[in-house]
């Protein structure tokens, strides 16, 4: 699943990770992966949550 983020937005996107305690990792190639399964199933809660924050 790819989906691109202006500057402003990816920031706020990884800010909520980080407090939502979900590891991840930024690659060279400006992409980020989580290191889990269940890192991934959060982070998708807290997109949803940030779309109705919209």
């Amino acid at each position: 699943m790819s989906v691109e983020y202006d500057f402003e937005d990816a920031v706020e996107l990884l800010e909520a990770f980080n407090r939502a305690g979900i590891s991840y990792r930024i690659h060279e190639n400006e992409k980020f992966s989580f290191h889990s399964d269940n890192d991934r199933q959060w982070a998708k809660k807290v997109i949803e949550e940030l779309k109705k924050k919209g």
